[in-house]
C-alpha cells in the first residue's frame, strides 16, 4: 500500500498547481484557495525578499510518485502562530488531512520555527477522518470556530481549529513582551505614568483587604513582573522594616533601566517568573505580588504559576494579584476607533490562549490551586479620580499596545482620537481594577 509523503515543490508540482488552483475555480475541475489568493501569489511569498507580515512554506503531497495535492502554512511572527492547510486535486479525495501530513508539518515547523506555539487548521465538519487526524496528530484543541468556505460553486461548512503544539520544550508563558516594541521609550513612559496614576488607589484596596498591614510586618516580599521597579521602590519606601524585597522581570531592558534607588534591601533579577519561583526553596516568602501580570499569562499556565507560588509561600503567606477588568472600559463620547481596537485586541489575546475577562476567573483559579481565605476588592477609576489626560495616556492606552504591526497607522490614530477627545470639558472615562488575595493554608 502506498504511503502519503510530503516533499518540496518540484517543477511538475508547480505546473500542476498553476493549472488546478484558481481564485474562481470550476467545481470538480479546479481547487480554491482561501481569501481569494492564487497560486502565483503564494509562490511569490516564498521569495524571502518578498516577505511581509507572514512567511509561506509550501509542499507537495505525493502518493507513490504521483502528486495528489499540496500542503502549506503561513507563519505570523508576532503572534507566534501559523495557519496550515492541505488541498487536493479534484479527482483525489481519499487522503484528507492525514496524520502523515500533520506529522510532516509539525516536524518541519519545530525545526525551523522553534518558538511557534500555536497553529490553526480548517477542516470540513463533515470530514470525520480529517478531524480525527487533527486530534490524533499530537495537537490539543484550544478553540473551535464554525465558519464557511467556498469550493467551486458549493459552500461547505467548516471548523477552524486553534491548536497548541504539544511537547515543545520551554514555551513562552507571557503574552506581553516589552522588548518587542519598536518604540520602547513610548511604552516605558506609558507604564511609568500608569503606575503613578494607579498606585494611590491600589493602596486603598490593600488597606480594605488587609494586605497593607501584612506587607508592613513581612520579612520577605517578591514582586513578579516588576517592570521598571516602581512598585518595588514604593514597597521599600512605604515599609522600612521589610528586610528583603525582590523584583523579577524577564526583560533585560526593564531591569537595566530600573528607576529603583540603590538599597541593600532591594534585589532586581532578570528571569522568567515561573522559572525563578521553581528555583526557590519551599516556604520562605511572606507575600508574592503579581501586578497586571496574570492577565498576560495564557490561561493554560495559570495553575502552574499559582501552584509554584503556593509552594514558595510560608504557611499563612499571601499571593496578591492586581489587574484591570477590561470589560469596564468606557468613554464619553464613545470612540468608535478605540472600540474597534478594543475588540481586535480581545480577539488576538483569546486566539493566543489568553483570557480577556481575567478577574471573573481568578477566584476560582485560586481556590483550585489550594488557596484559602480568598478576598477580592475592586473600584472603578474614572477621569474624576485621575484626570482626563492621565486617563487618555495611561488607562485607555493599555488597550492599544501590541497590535502596531497588524494595524499600522490605525493604532496610532486610535491613540490620537483618545487624546483629542480628552481635551473636551465633558470627556469622561472609566476602567475597573482590583486585587485578589489568596492565603496559603
Amino acid at each position: 500500500m502506498n504511503t502519503v509523503n510530503c516533499r518540496k515543490l518540484s517543477a511538475e508540482g508547480i505546473t500542476l498547481a498553476k493549472k488546478l488552483v484558481s481564485p474562481a475555480p470550476r467545481y470538480g475541475k479546479q481547487i480554491s484557495l482561501p481569501f481569494g489568493l492564487n497560486f502565483n501569489e503564494l509562490l511569490a511569498e516564498l521569495d524571502e525578499k518578498a516577505l511581509g507580515k507572514r512567511k509561506i512554506e509550501f509542499f507537495e503531497i505525493v502518493l507513490g510518485n504521483k502528486t495528489v495535492g499540496f500542503c502549506y502554512y503561513a507563519v505570523y511572527d508576532r503572534r507566534k502562530s501559523a495557519e496550515i492547510a492541505a488541498i487536493f486535486v479534484p479527482d483525489y479525495r481519499s487522503c484528507g488531512f492525514s496524520q502523515p501530513i500533520i506529522g510532516f508539518l509539525k516536524e518541519h515547523i519545530s525545526k525551523y520555527y522553534p518558538e511557534l506555539i500555536r497553529i490553526e487548521a480548517t477542516a470540513s465538519s463533515l470530514n470525520v477522518a480529517a478531524i480525527s487526524a487533527l486530534l490524533k496528530g499530537g495537537l490539543r484543541i484550544e478553540g473551535v470556530l464554525p465558519c464557511g468556505y467556498v469550493r467551486g460553486e458549493n459552500i461547505s461548512d467548516a471548523i477552524l481549529f486553534g491548536m497548541i503544539i504539544e511537547n515543545r520544550g520551554k514555551q513562552p508563558t507571557s503574552l506581553y513582551r516589552f522588548d518587542s516594541f519598536k518604540d520602547k521609550r513610548k511604552e516605558r513612559n506609558r507604564l511609568i505614568a500608569q503606575g503613578k496614576a494607579v498606585l494611590d488607589h491600589e493602596t486603598k484596596l490593600m488597606n480594605d483587604s488587609g494586605v497593607y498591614d501584612r506587607l508592613a510586618t513581612s520579612d520577605k516580599i517578591i514582586d513578579i513582573g516588576c517592570g521598571f521597579g516602581q512598585f518595588v521602590g514604593w514597597l521599600a519606601s512605604e515599609f522600612p522594616l521589610v528586610k528583603e524585597i525582590t523584583g523579577v522581570d524577564p526583560s533585560k531592558s526593564m531591569i537595566r533601566e530600573s528607576i529603583v534607588p540603590a538599597s541593600s534591601r532591594i534585589k532586581l533579577i532578570n528571569s522568567d517568573g515561573l522559572g525563578f519561583l521553581r528555583s526557590l526553596r519551599a516556604g520562605q516568602v511572606d507575600i508574592i505580588c503579581l501586578r497586571f501580570v496574570l492577565n498576560h499569562i495564557p490561561f493554560r499556565y495559570w495553575q502552574d504559576w499559582l501552584t509554584a507560588i503556593r509552594r514558595v509561600l510560608k504557611p499563612k503567606g499571601l499571593v496578591c494579584l492586581t489587574l484591570a477588568d477590561a470589560n469596564y472600559y468606557r468613554t464619553y463620547p464613545e470612540l468608535q476607533l478605540m472600540d474597534i481596537m478594543f475588540e481586535h485586541k480581545r480577539t488576538v489575546r483569546e486566539k493566543n490562549g489568553g483570557i480577556w475577562n481575567a478577574p471573573s476567573l481568578i477566584g476560582r483559579a485560586l481556590h483550585a490551586a489550594g488557596y484559602k481565605n480568598i478576598i477580592q476588592r475592586s473600584l472603578c477609576l474614572t477621569t474624576d479620580h485621575i484626570g482626563r489626560q492621565n486617563y487618555a495616556r495611561t488607562i485607555g492606552d493599555q488597550f492599544v499596545w501590541g497590535i502596531e504591526n497588524s494595524w499600522k497607522k490605525t493604532g496610532e490614530a486610535a491613540r490620537k482620537s483618545l487624546l483629542l477627545a480628552s481635551r473636551r470639558e465633558d470627556f469622561w472615562g472609566q476602567v475597573k481594577f482590583g486585587i485578589h488575595v489568596g492565603e496559603r493554608p
